[in-house]
């Protein structure tokens, strides 16, 4: 594995794990609110907000690590009907494509994220800045795109070496 693909793997690797802490704050924050609704009749100002911002961070955050594991859904049900070389490069084409399209996402997102730094979106009752989110959505695309050629790299190498 080269220096490059490790550095992949690593930086998506604690990229998911800080995911999955903001997952666990989350759940966190909900349990309290509900029980502090129910027997305190108190609700957490701004906690639909607050599930907003960190709804992104748990999603794109861990997407190219499960990228990377082989965790994303995969139908081939006519694919696993074609000779292994043909499947190759359908799964060449899928890298290529993905890395593409989220690239595009990935570059939107960015462009988004800071011109909404530049009228200064904020949220309405907590007045947080939504940039940051959308920052960080823009980082999970990136980091997809470069899940995507390591996979494509990977499967040419296979391919070469069959």
């Amino acid at each position: 594995m080269r220096k490059s693909e490790k550095f992949i793997y690593w930086v998506s690797e604690k990229t998911a794990i800080l995911g999955t802490i903001v997952l666990i704050i989350l759940m966190a924050m909900i349990v309290i609110d509900v029980f502090s609704r129910n027997i305190f009749n108190y609700t957490i100002v701004g906690a639909v907000e607050l599930t907003e911002m960190m709804m992104p961070c748990i999603g794109f955050l861990g997407i190219a690590w499960c990228a990377l594991q082989g965790g994303h859904v995969v139908v081939d049900i006519l694919i696993s009907a074609l000779p292994v070389k043909t499947q190759r490069v359908f799964d060449g084409m899928n890298y290529v494509l993905g890395a593409a399209v989220t690239f595009l996402i990935g570059w939107y997102t960015l462009q988004q994220s800071i011109y909404a730094k530049q009228i200064r979106v904020v949220t309405e009752s907590l007045d947080i800045p939504k940039y940051p989110f959308m920052l960080v959505t823009a980082i999970g695309f990136f980091l997809m795109t470069l899940a995507s050629l390591t996979l494509l790299i990977n499967s040419m190498k296979r391919t070469v070496e069959k």
